[in-house]
C-alpha cells in the first residue's frame, strides 16, 4: 500500500480494482491524476490501463512494461489509497500524461473553461 503522502500526480501503480458490469476489474495499471492536496485523502482519482482495450480515439497508447496498454479515460475512478499496490514509476511530464490530461479534459468537458463567453 501507497503512503498518501508519498502519492504525486502521474504516479504508476499496479491497482487491484472491483468493478462491476463493465467496469475494470482485477489487477491493472493505474496513473493517478488527482494532485495535492487531494492526495492526502483516503482515496486518489486513478486512470487505469488495459492491454485488451480495443482502439478508440480517446484511448491514450502507452507502452508499460514491453506491452502496448490503452488508458482507459471513460473508466476514471477514485480508489482507495489500499488499492495501489507496487508503484511502477511515473508518467509526470511525458506526452502520455499531456495526452491523458487532454483527454480527460474532453470527457469530463472542461474546455468549456477556455470557451468564450456567449453574448
Amino acid at each position: 500500500m501507497a503512503e498518501p503522502h508519498a502519492i504525486e500526480r502521474g504516479d504508476l501503480f499496479r491497482v487491484t480494482f472491483r468493478g462491476r458490469g463493465h467496469q475494470v476489474d482485477g489487477p491493472h495499471y493505474a496513473v493517478v491524476v488527482s494532485d495535492e492536496p487531494y492526495n492526502w485523502l483516503s482515496t486518489v482519482v486513478v486512470v487505469p490501463f488495459s492491454s485488451s482495450a480495443r482502439p478508440a480515439p480517446w484511448r491514450v497508447e502507452v507502452m508499460l512494461e514491453g506491452s502496448l496498454t490503452r488508458a482507459l479515460i471513460e473508466q476514471v475512478a477514485a480508489v482507495d489509497v489500499t488499492w495501489l499496490q507496487q508503484k511502477l514509476g511515473s508518467l509526470a511530464g511525458s506526452a502520455a500524461m499531456n495526452a491523458i490530461d487532454e483527454q480527460l479534459a474532453q470527457l469530463l468537458a472542461l474546455d468549456y473553461l477556455a470557451r468564450p463567453s456567449a453574448p
